[in-house]
């Protein structure tokens, strides 16, 4: 049984108390939690009841670290995204359960969980190879361990798990709260000179998914964003693109399918360039032609990037034939996904406001642009720096 009584404290301010029944090894104790607002008792109140109904309320004297998770990946993950549960899978058996799965989650310390961490990142996951030549064993390539970026993934999925444990009262306070983690290292990316980015568009013009990947370089936009276009986005008149889905492969079903946007802040309506609009316009004409030439039963596709056959693009298509070309205009570490960050950097190099910036390609913050461009910046800060001492002392 589950109530809210509400109360004033000696001040004068109201309080909401949520009393729920807790069982363990048969018997039963009465819990409580305060609150400040209605809102938040009558929240903590549903998860209470929903736990209940799913079986949460387990015994943690018996109930191990590696029960629970599975037991919280079936419960509370059931609306992510496809290709974030096979994510929460990995983390959990590969990772968390074979090194302390078998604990008893009441058991569960700060320490064991530090430990675990520091074993993941000393672990190997590809060996290094060595070359025999003579009397010399010469190493070609360096074996790879688990990164940090690997580890905060982790305890980000972990910490999660185990505040919901805390919320059911099956722990006392959450282990991971005071883990001390690895500091994050920004992504390494390949930005080409305009030089370059001009060799490697010329390389793909040729390539049926030269437009995908065009539109890709001059909107900043994800990979999945381009793809997911439909026709009805695009307004010629006013020379806009709506962003309203993404094409993305679905690993757990090993199929592409329109998904969600990354973030809320992906939805958005920008601006189009002359030469995307020309050139989208004219692949749109020729379409319209083909299809009344074929017939009347002839349907167009809604998608506004498709092969041949009409299908939409599979999105590994375009980076491998993305891939090719940088390797062919000597740009072999490149990735399709560093055209987002060329035109990021290119836009703050131009002196553009990263809060416009964050918002033209969809970031969840622009305190996150700000984070992940901070090295782009920095000259324009010292630009600004000299342009103020100028002002204040030149003559």
């Amino acid at each position: 049984m589950a109530s809210i009584d509400k109360f004033k404290t000696v001040s004068g301010e109201p309080r909401y108390r949520v009393r729920y029944d807790h069982y363990a090894n048969g018997e039963r104790e009465q819990r409580a939690l305060t609150f400040k607002s209605s809102k938040e008792a009558n929240a903590y109140l549903v998860e209470v009841e929903h736990s209940k109904n799913t079986g949460m309320y387990a015994d943690a004297r018996s109930l191990t670290v590696g029960d629970y998770l599975d037991m919280w990946l079936d419960t509370y993950s059931v609306n992510v995204r496809p290709n974030s549960r096979k994510n929460f899978d990995v983390c959990i058996n590969k990772h968390i359960k074979p090194r302390i799965g078998g604990m008893r989650l009441e058991n569960l310390s700060t320490i064991a969980i530090q430990r675990m961490y520091s074993e993941i990142l000393k672990t190997e996951y590809q060996r290094a190879k060595c070359e025999e030549h003579g009397t010399l064993s010469v190493c070609v390539r360096p074996a790879k361990t688990y990164s940090a970026k690997t580890v905060r993934n982790i305890h980000a999925l972990l910490h999660l798990a185990l505040d919901q444990a805390r919320r059911e009262g099956l722990i006392s306070k959450n282990p991971a709260d005071d883990v001390k983690l690895p500091p994050a290292r920004p992504k390494d990316y390949t930005i080409p000179t305009p030089q370059q980015m001009k060799r490697l568009l010329e390389e793909l013009s040729s390539a049926d998914s030269f437009l995908a990947i065009l539109t890709c370089a001059v909107m900043g936009c994800r990979r999945g964003e381009a793809l997911g276009l439909y026709w009805s986005d695009i307004d010629f008149e006013s020379s806009t693109i709506d962003f309203k889905r993404a094409l993305v492969i679905n690993n757990l079903a090993r199929t592409v399918e329109i998904g969600e946007l990354k973030t809320k802040n992906s939805r958005r309506k920008l601006p189009m360039p002359d030469l995307l609009r020309a050139e989208l316009l004219k692949v749109k004409q020729a379409k319209e032609q083909a299809a009344r030439g074929a017939g009347k039963h002839v349907v167009l596709s809604p998608f506004v990037f498709t092969t041949i056959q009409g299908k939409p693009f599979r999105p590994d298509s375009i980076s491998q034939a993305f891939k090719r070309a940088a390797v062919d205009v000597g740009l072999p570490d490149m990735r399709l996904h560093d055209l987002r960050h060329t035109a990021i950097t290119y836009m703050l190099e131009a002196g553009e406001n990263p809060k416009t910036v964050s918002e033209f390609v969809g970031h969840a913050t622009a305190n996150f642009t700000l984070n992940q461009y901070a090295h782009v910046l920095d000259p324009s800060k010292k630009k600004a720096s000299d342009a103020l001492v100028k002002s204040l002392f030149s003559e």
